[in-house]
């Protein structure tokens, strides 16, 4: 058997000695084949980065049900002057937390308030 390459569009075995056209027509072959090699590894290693950031996204989302779960169960067990001294607490220890956090939940409620007599 030769190792002659063959040309896709018309299956007809090409020696590349044979004349320039065969030469070039070789080596497009040989550049496409490479090219698809890469865009296969490329396609691969993204493949790879999508599960990778699934799987991290997975894990913060089951931490931050942990956490809404903890203050779920913070508020049923302490009374109401406990959990208001301890929100005074941190918000004298984290202020520009509490601002922004304060600063949002308006902008949401005002939305809220907002569309409630609004039928979409």
């Amino acid at each position: 058997m030769n190792n002659y390459t063959t040309d896709p569009f018309d299956e007809v075995p090409i020696d590349p000695s044979e004349s320039s056209l065969g030469t070039a027509i070789h080596s497009v072959g040989a550049n496409f084949s490479a090219g698809k090699e890469r865009l296969a590894d490329a396609l691969e290693q993204g493949s790879d980065r999508l599960i990778s950031g699934a799987i991290t996204l997975e894990e913060k989302a089951f931490a931050a049900a942990d956490k809404l779960s903890d203050g779920a169960q913070y508020i049923r067990e302490f009374s109401g002057g406990t959990v208001l001294r301890d929100c005074g607490a941190l918000v004298s220890k984290y202020p520009f937390q509490a601002v922004a956090f304060a600063w949002i939940a308006g902008i949401l409620l005002g939305c809220s308030f907002r569309r409630g007599g609004k039928e979409e």
